[in-house]
């Protein structure tokens, strides 16, 4: 549940320059927080959606159960990160750096992670569906009990993966139905 605690970037920034880490549950739908140096940030169930957060450094970041929908992470740097249960629906991850982040139980439905390095990340209980990891980084990712179904992996990749339980979804060759897009 967000507080609708809102701000503006200079606002954010100001706190964050004076030790100020935690912004937990704070409104920050459609922000502009490219480039943002924010490492160990606590994001914790905040309103990122629409928000646009490129190239910013998250590094070692709280954003567990953080509503993103649409949310512009492409090239950011979320290593170590906290995602855990995130709602992340249609974002972009485009050379985003997600290695060894906490991805778990997190909804990354027809987002688009295409050159994201994942490695060593922990994905048990994702849901993927439909997401777009074309040429990522996923070893020594673990993808137990994972759902894939539709994901596109082309050359992705997977080695030294956990997939034990991890929903595949061969689509039937024989359907008619598009497949839809991911961000």
């Amino acid at each position: 549940m967000v507080l609708q605690l809102s701000m503006d970037v200079m606002q954010l920034v100001a706190r964050y320059d004076s030790g100020y880490r935690d912004f937990s549950r704070f409104d920050l739908s459609e922000a502009h927080l490219t480039g943002l140096f924010l490492p160990g940030v606590r994001l914790y169930q905040a309103d990122l959606t629409r928000a646009s957060l490129k190239q910013a450094i998250l590094t070692a970041g709280n954003l567990a159960g953080v509503n993103a929908w649409r949310v512009d992470l492409s090239g950011a740097n979320l290593q170590q990160a906290c995602l855990e249960r995130a709602t992340l629906i249609r974002s972009r991850f485009q050379e985003a750096d997600l290695s060894a982040a906490n991805l778990r139980q997190s909804d990354l439905r027809l987002s688009n992670l295409r050159q994201a390095c994942l490695a060593g990340a922990d994905l048990r209980g994702a849901n993927l569906c439909y997401a777009d990891l074309t040429d990522a980084d996923l070893s020594q990712t673990d993808l137990r009990h994972a759902n894939l179904t539709g994901t596109v992996l082309t050359r992705t990749v997977l080695t030294d993966c956990r997939l034990q339980g991890t929903a595949l979804g061969v689509e039937d060759t024989g359907s008619r139905q598009r497949r839809p897009r991911a961000y």
